[in-house]
């Protein structure tokens, strides 16, 4: 198995419409596996066929000579659904640079973007980071959950953990982006009582997965 650190990130996500994509020939090759199989296992996929159509395209490629071959291009959902079944250690450390590297070109977006000016009151703000610390919560009732779903085989493993690998990071982002917003905000003087037990959260270096007391 070729090592993912051998490759940018640019080099193995690319933007289809807007939207960040690797392909089957690029997992195929990063975690050791036959292209057949892949593809095999992407025909073969228990998912919806909404879920399907928005994260799966078939496209074609040209192989070695010069013949036409099939092959998938696939978003970061459809990347984690294909590869939750993977093991080892070298395919969980694969998994995670994977994922790091969609982050990254997520974030080449966010950067390219102009950002509108949006303005909310401070009551606005008080409910949006209710909403954030009610995910955080739902994040560690998530965690719990998943190895007894993967045990049972159920259904719904391969959403749990498409979940708690893959909202972590959009969690942190919105709790950088909420504690930027309620700077001027102090939580001992401020009118909102609820502010006090928000703000510490909020203002905390580093996202920690779960509910924090």
């Amino acid at each position: 198995m070729n090592s993912i650190n051998s490759f940018t990130p640019a080099e193995i996500i690319s933007l289809q419409q807007g939207q960040p994509v690797t392909t089957s020939l690029k997992v195929a090759e990063l975690f050791g596996k036959r292209h057949d199989d892949v593809l095999k296992k992407i025909r073969n996929l228990e998912c919806s066929q909404e879920f399907n159509a928005r994260n799966f395209a078939a496209v074609s490629y040209m192989d070695g000579k010069g013949e036409k071959r099939p092959a998938y291009e696939m978003t970061k959902d459809g990347f984690i659904f294909v590869v939750m079944g993977f093991t080892g250690a070298k395919a969980a450390a694969t998994k995670e640079a994977y994922i790091n590297a969609f982050n990254w070109m997520a974030e080449q977006l966010a950067v390219q973007r102009p950002q509108p000016a949006i303005s909310l009151t401070d009551d606005e703000l008080c409910t949006l980071t209710w909403c954030w610390r009610a995910a955080d919560r739902m994040m560690e009732a998530a965690r719990s959950i998943y190895p007894l779903l993967e045990v049972a085989e159920h259904r719904d493993a391969g959403r749990y953990y498409s979940i708690i690998h893959e909202y972590p990071y959009t969690l942190n982002q919105a709790r950088k982006i909420l504690a930027d917003r309620t700077r001027h905000i102090q939580p001992n003087t401020h009118g909102d009582s609820d502010w006090p037990k928000l703000i510490p959260h909020l203002r905390r270096d580093q996202l920690t997965i779960g509910w924090c007391r």
